[in-house]
């Protein structure tokens, strides 16, 4: 079966007493295989679905799968502990997690996913800070300024979610899940409201036509209706 990542695992000492290093693949199956001399010594159930990367740290292994789970292993491949990343705040667009990073005191994992989230986990203290995000779906379609703030804008697209955004601290500052595809966004005149236009995935048509006002400073939903 595919072998989607690996790393290098613990050494072991040979029948000849020279040591050599082991090898550890992460399977599309969810399995994790240790591999010695270029055989398979065993393998471990990790995950439900494939595993698409594993680092090694100090105290042991993590691992990252599409069923949404980070798993920490200890050096003998024993479950320590598990991040459910639906958990996460905020949630992410999507709950695969594509890769992994480890800074050299292996005290924080950096988690991508695939909807565009980079996720810190701090070890010590089992905090999760949300670091990076963007659209992720398909096409970006609605962009525009804040005509009061130059500091703001707001963009739309087929992820559904829309995020007003700062141009100087480069970060997402307030999103909202309007649930459906958009394509048109614009800051009324004062900047306190938004109005949405949503419609245009053509797997999801049952919003097509339709518009949303929304408090641009919390982002709660005033109206919704549907004229088209």
């Amino acid at each position: 079966q595919a072998m989607m990542c690996c790393c290098e695992g613990e050494s072991v000492e040979a029948a000849d007493g020279v040591g050599q290093c082991a090898v550890i693949t992460g399977a599309a199956s969810g399995h994790l295989y240790i591999w010695h001399s270029q055989k398979v010594a065993y393998t471990v159930t990790a995950h439900d679905a494939p595993v698409f990367s594993i680092v090694k740290l100090s105290q042991g292994y993590v691992t990252a799968s599409k069923d949404g789970s980070v798993k920490m292993w200890s050096k003998r491949l024993q479950l320590v502990h598990t991040y459910s990343l639906g958990t996460f705040k905020p949630n992410p667009y999507s709950i695969t997690a594509h890769s992994l990073c480890c800074n050299q005191k292996s005290t924080r994992i950096s988690v991508a996913l695939r909807g565009s989230e980079l996720y810190e986990i701090s070890i010590p203290t089992n905090t999760k800070q949300l670091l990076l995000e963007g659209h992720s779906y398909l096409e970006l379609h609605g962009l525009d300024t804040n005509p009061v703030n130059p500091d703001e804008y707001v963009t739309c697209g087929d992820d559904g979610i829309l995020r007003i955004w700062s141009y100087n601290k480069r970060t997402c500052l307030r999103r909202v899940n309007v649930e459906a595809a958009s394509r048109a966004v614009r800051y009324s005149p004062d900047g306190t409201k938004l109005i949405v236009g949503l419609g245009g995935d053509p797997t999801q048509a049952t919003k097509d036509g339709a518009f949303m006002v929304i408090q641009s400073n919390n982002m709660e939903i005033l109206l919704e209706d549907r004229k088209a």
